[in-house]
């Protein structure tokens, strides 16, 4: 089966969040074929090289989106739909998937979902 996961935020457990989505999407990837389309933000942000920073048979699709919670909310919500945008884009190209989870925050990631 494939799977399409689109997460904004994907991170690994070497980054100072919840590996949640990660050990899920790892788990996933031992039986099926997965797709992830997310964003970069948190790659530079890893802390230790403790784990691969993409679990093994899943294809990551990253796009260069700039977010902090420093922005305003008008960039905040532009970020945000400019992910919801490529997210689309980019999952109307992809083999086509059997099941779409999208997760969020923010809810424009599981709105392109």
């Amino acid at each position: 089966m494939h799977i399409l996961f689109v997460y904004q935020y994907y991170h690994s457990p070497d980054c100072a969040a919840s590996a949640r989505h990660y050990r899920f999407i790892e788990h996933l990837s031992r039986r099926h074929r997965v797709t992830v389309l997310t964003t970069s933000m948190w790659e530079g942000k890893r802390q230790t090289d403790a784990f691969p920073w993409i679990p093994s048979n899943v294809d990551l699709h990253a796009f260069d989106i700039s977010y902090d919670n420093r922005m305003s909310s008008r960039a905040r919500f532009a970020s945000f739909l400019k992910f919801a945008g490529r997210a689309i884009a980019k999952g109307c190209t992809v083999a086509r998937p059997d099941v779409i989870f999208g997760t969020s925050t923010p809810l424009t990631a599981a709105w392109a979902a």
